[in-house]
């Protein structure tokens, strides 16, 4: 090998391996039906952003202020915060002050509701009126069912 191939090796190889590095810490979210989101969730409802506050020091996290609208699964809990990672590996979620959006998403065990972008969410003026009327009716009843792959 000449001189200038050799040097070549190395930074591409490093560039591949950070680049590597770099893909590994990308979020990705698999498709699922809204229905199987919904049933997920230990919360889904419709709110409105009104503030977000960011906390922790090692862990960014962000605290969003809501005012809920309405609640469609989870009524025992009381939300009027929910937490979300500000870390883009972990599916950082971006909500805009303001905005009503369609949340769904699990509680911790200390019992705090988070959310990340894969979770079902949506601006409610994006949904379809399939979706909104299927929240209220539609998708609790399904819940039980398991769909079976045949062979």
């Amino acid at each position: 090998m000449s001189w200038t191939v050799k040097s070549l090796v190395l930074p591409l190889v490093l560039l591949c391996l950070w680049g590597l590095q770099e893909g590994a810490q990308a979020c990705w979210c698999p498709p699922v039906h809204p229905q199987t989101a919904f049933c997920q969730a230990d919360f889904v409802l419709k709110a409105k952003v009104l503030a977000k506050e960011d906390v922790g020091i090692f862990v960014k996290n962000d605290i969003k202020q809501l005012q809920v609208v309405k609640m469609f699964k989870g009524a025992h809990v009381d939300i009027g915060a929910i937490y979300t990672t500000t870390d883009p590996g972990a599916c950082a979620l971006t909500l805009s002050t303001g905005v009503e959006y369609l949340l769904s998403g699990r509680l911790a065990p200390d019992g705090l509701p988070h959310v990340v972008s894969c979770d079902f969410l949506a601006p409610w003026d994006s949904l379809t009126a399939c979706q909104k009327t299927n929240l209220v009716h539609g998708y609790r009843k399904g819940c039980d069912c398991q769909a079976q792959q045949s062979s």
